[in-house]
Parts: C-alpha cells; structure tokens; sequence
C-alpha cells in the first residue's frame, strides 16, 4: 500500500467521523436562552403559531415572538446581554443560539445592554431601515417610526455599526444619536445624546441590579437570571456542594417545581415555568439538596457557558399509555427533583457531546459516596409533586383545588418511574387584537449586515414516534438513568390564565394583596446541621413578595412620542408569597458525626469534594 492511499484513507475516514459529529451537534437544541425576566403591562408571547399572556421566566429562544401594547415595557435576559423593549412594540428572535443573537424590531423602541461580546459571537438588531451590530460591550438604544420610515439610534456607551440595505455602512459611537431614513442610512439627523428619559431610567435602574448583584461571585456570567437571586434569598458555603443558595421561602409546603406550571416550549418540549420572581436559574441548572430541613440550589460547576435545560426532574407516573383529560379530576403527572450528580436524560435528540456537557457534574467533583439504586427523593418526605392535567399543561393546583402533594412511597397503585405524561392535542393558533403590526408597516431590515458564517437554526424535532435516543455506554459504577417524559405534540398555549385555577389555601387573589417587589438583599446565613433523622418534615416558614417597582410613563419626543398615558397594569398570576427571610434557627437535634460545617461569608472558596447519593 502506497503512502498515497494511506493518507487518502485516513483523509476520507476523517471527513466521515467530522460529518458523523456535525451531524450529531445539528440535532441539538441551542444551549443557550434568554428568558422574560420584567414584565409590566399588556404583553403577548407567539412560540410555534400559538399565542397568550406572557409570563414571567417563559424561555426566548429563535423564532419567539413578542408583542407590546402602548405603555408596556419587557426586559430579556440573556445572560452577558440584556433587551429591554417599550410598547406599542413588535419583536422576534430571529437568532438565539451558541454564535448569534438577533432580534427583530418591527415596531417600538429598544434598549440593549451588551456586557461582553465573545470572539464567536455575533449580537445584532435590526428594524425595518437597517441593521445594527455591536462592536464593543455598551449600551445602545433604538426606537423607530413608521410615519416618518425612520430609526434612530442613541449610543450611551460603546460603539455600533449600522448597515444600510445596499451595504452601506456607519459607525456610531458613544455619546451620538443619528436617525437614519429609509434603507439607505440616509441621516436626518445628528446630535449629541440626549438627556434619559423616563425608559432610560429604567433600563438604568435594571442594569444597577446587575452591576450590584452579589450572585455573580458564585455563578457564571453567562447563566441568565443570577441576579434576580439576590432579593430572595441568601448565598452560604457547604462543605459537601460548596456554593449553596437558600430561597426565602416559607410556605407551608413548599418544594422545588411545585408553585407554577408545565408548558410546552419548542424544540425541548415540556418545560417548568416557575411562579417566583426568582424562578428562572435555578429551575434550568444545577440540582436540589436537603441541608438540614431546608431546601438548598446547588449550582454545581462552574462552568462558562453552562446548558439550558427545560426541567431538571424525573416523572412518575401510571402504566404505559396512561392519558388523563382535563377535568378528569386525576392527576395527570408527578415529578421530584433531581439531586446532585444524578443524571439526567433529554427526551429529545441530542448528541454524547450534549449529554455530557448538560451533566457535567463528574468534572466538578468526585461524589463521597458511590451511588446507589434509583434516586434520592424518590422517597423523600413532601419531595415528590402531583398535579392534574388541565387546559395551561400539568398544573399544580389546576381547575380550582389546592395542589395534591404525595411522598413517592404512597403513590397509587399501577404508578412507575419514568411514565410519560400525554400532551393535550394541538389546537391551531390565533392572534390576539394588536398582535400583528400596521399594514403597510415594512420588514424588519434582517440581513442587511454583511455576510458571516452561521449555522442554521436547529430543526425542529421529529414526530413523538421517532423520538429517541441509542443507548449509550455507561461507566462501571454508574447507575442506569430511568427514562424521563417522551416528547409529545406541543400543548396550546390558552389566551388567559383563570386566578382561580392557582388559588390554593395559602394564596390570595390578585386584587387582595400588593406585592412588595423591593426586598433588601440578605447577608449570608450559615447553613443548618443535618438532622439524623432523614424523614424530618422541615419546618413551616411564613413570606410575602417583596414589592414591584412603580415607573412613569415615557416622555414625549419629536417624531418619536411615547404613549401619553400607561394602561393599568396588568395584574400579576397569583403566586406564592416572598418576603426577606427571617434568621434562621438550627433545629434542636444531633448533627451528623462525619459532617462538620463552618460558617464562610466571603467569596466562594475552591470547590472540594460532594455526597454522591445526593444527601445532605
């Protein structure tokens, strides 16, 4: 054999792995989202040609849509960038993935806060007269007007470039406004920027909470919703999961993925929306733990750019082929949450690669312990949650009584791990009133920026039928992952939510109380010892929600005028009550011999080593 074919050979067999791989990582799902983290007013949320009321911690990711009405404002958190939008306002993700970011502005106004941009970033938004591309991190803001087919741009900090329909290209740099006619960048005008007005302010008010978050000493930059943990909860050092987070968090029986809902989000399927102002990141990563009789988020890792998951649980449920309607007054799904280091499978295509990044926890640390069969709250006490099945998905709570709540050893009969909850069927979408823009209003200006390399968006999954997975090698030691919920058909998104539907015996309705969104943030508290008897039932705090902050309508500008009045704000879905939490009081029992804690307050030290079995 020549020297010739061998290096022909081994150059086909490594085009052939690196084809095999590409094609592995197309069918993974973007690792990266942004998520509504602000929300005031009327606003509408489009996935998948279904809309409804937005909610607050709902997913972003390509293709989502959002519309504003008049006096409405939204922030989007992605991480190391920030979107916040006023109404009336139309916006789509036109690109939300591992190597761009690009939104659309059909209509309204704009301001984008941009941290960092990676070398393999691309942060772009466009409007209907052209493209604008970050070049450095700042702050950057737009607002258009159709009746003048106009966009300005105020540049607070940093440097843009915008690019016209032809190719044509400006830089703007900080301290400069210019409003751009038509496709062609033509100028109307240049100035200085001007003085903030009433939505500066409160994207400046916004971006405080960041630059002052002391979440970002324990977590990566680029995991959204870090800083909304700072008012509710406290930050402590344990010495078997390192960097632990307690939520203030005191209702009677409260328990991670318990207070909110199941939608059904493309292209990841079924995925936990939380209730709590909090309940973003630590629903999405990390793990749950039990130290002591609280509920601790472990963060695990740190990693740089850590996976988005939709719900880090495992299901239980009936026999195969189980279904309940709405109304049918069963439940129609239970779930726990996982603990550290247990591993979790998506139920949708994904590659090695996928898989181990989303359960990167053997890179941290080694687990004290070996692991042991099935999962650690399995059967724990008051860990396990179920919930019927009704019109908003699997829903605590649902069709007006109080969430059912079981301990995974009394389930019904017949139940078994990994069931696979039914999606309701697909029903076709429609729009609400506002939720298309003017007529005659033109395209957003998408791609009028020069040509770079970029991958497509990821397919949308295969019908539930070819949903599946080849088993994988699994390392000596390592138990087997018990099957999580196949995917299904999509689950419609309804136009409303009824109030009472959430009402359980420890909530009020929305026109009862005001809650207050400002809860000071808490120093750090050191963490209880463990109590020796495991099926201890925690303790039964009490909290409110801290207040929501009041802003005032936007003021008027030339060509640009905003709503001369705000509608009423649009009251907020019942949720469980948040308040600053109380000094927390160790209980009175033994703590374990082979633990022992010592308070740390500082920045979190080297990670060391972790309990396998998940136990506190």
């Amino acid at each position: 054999m020549t020297l010739t074919s061998i290096l022909s050979r081994g150059l086909a067999l490594a085009l052939l792995l690196g084809a095999g791989a590409m094609a592995h990582a197309q069918t993974d799902p973007p690792a990266r989202v942004a998520y509504i983290s602000a929300l005031e007013g009327a606003v509408r949320v489009q996935d998948a040609g279904h809309w409804a009321p937005a909610a607050l911690n709902w997913p972003v990711t390509t293709g989502t849509r959002l519309q504003l009405d008049a006096g409405a404002r939204l922030e989007l958190d992605g991480g190391w960038l920030s979107l916040r939008v006023q109404g009336p306002a139309a916006l789509e993700a036109t690109a939300l993935d591992d190597s761009h970011t690009q939104w659309a502005l059909t209509q309204g106004s704009a301001s984008l806060r941009v941290r960092d941009v990676p070398a393999d970033q691309r942060v772009e938004l466009d409007t209907p007269q052209l493209a604008l591309v970050a070049t450095q991190p700042g702050a950057f803001r737009v607002d258009t007007d159709a009746s003048s087919d106009s966009t300005r741009v105020t540049v607070r900090a940093g440097a843009v470039t915008v690019y016209g329909a032809a190719g044509q290209a400006m830089a703007v740099n900080s301290g400069q406004q210019i409003v751009f006619a038509a496709r062609d960048l033509s100028v109307l005008a240049s100035t200085a920027a001007p003085p903030r007005d009433a939505f500066d302010q409160w994207v400046a008010a916004r971006d405080g909470l960041l630059q002052q978050s002391a979440s970002a000493a324990y977590l990566p930059p680029d995991m959204p919703g870090y800083q909304a943990l700072d008012r509710y909860g406290q930050w402590a050092q344990d010495a078997t999961y390192g960097p632990v987070w307690y939520p203030a968090v005191t209702a009677l029986d409260w328990a991670p993925y318990r207070d909110g809902r199941w939608a059904w989000v493309a292209p990841w399927g079924w995925t936990w929306i939380d209730a709590a102002p909090w309940g973003f990141a630590p629903f999405h990563y990390g793990r749950w733990a039990q130290i002591g009789p609280r509920w601790a988020w472990v963060p695990g890792p740190r990693v740089r750019r850590p996976v988005y998951a939709p719900a880090l649980v495992q299901f239980v449920g009936g026999g195969p082929g189980w279904s309940l309607t709405a109304g049918a007054g069963g439940p129609g799904a239970a779930w726990f949450p996982l603990a550290p280091w247990e591993h979790w499978q998506p139920p949708y295509p994904s590659s090695p690669r996928y898989r181990e990044r989303i359960n990167d926890w053997a890179r941290w640390r080694a687990p004290p312990h070996p692991p042991g069969e099935g999962y650690f709250f399995q059967h724990r006490p008051g860990a396990v949650s179920v919930a019927p099945q009704g019109p908003l998905g699997f829903v605590p709570g649902a069709h007006g009584r109080p969430p059912r709540y079981a301990d995974g050893n009394h389930l019904p009969p017949g139940w078994m791990q990994g069931a696979r909850p039914i999606a309701p069927p697909p029903r076709p979408g429609f729009a609400p009133p506002g939720a298309r823009p003017p007529q005659g209003l033109p395209p957003p200006a998408v791609g009028l920026a020069p040509p770079r390399p970029m991958l497509p968006p990821s397919p949308r999954p295969k019908p539930p039928a070819e949903w599946h997975n080849p088993p994988q090698p699994m390392a000596p030691g390592v138990r087997p992952d018990f099957r999580p919920p196949a995917a299904m058909p999509r689950a419609p998104l309804p136009p409303q939510r009824n109030p009472e539907a959430w009402r359980g015996p420890d909530r009020q309705p929305p026109h009862e109380r005001t809650p207050p969104w400002n809860a000071a943030p808490q120093p750090p508290v050191n963490p209880a010892p463990r109590p020796e008897a495991h099926n201890r039932p925690p303790p039964r705090p009490q909290f409110q929600e801290p207040p929501r902050p009041q802003f005032q309508a936007p003021a008027q500008h030339p060509q640009f005028q905003g709503p001369a009045q705000r509608p009423e704000r649009m009251a907020p879905p019942p949720a469980r009550e948040y308040t600053r939490p109380q000094p927390f009081m160790p209980p009175q029992g033994r703590a374990p011999a082979h633990v022992e804690r010592e308070p740390h307050r500082g920045p979190p030290p080297q990670r060391r080593g972790h309990d396998a079995d998940g136990r506190p």
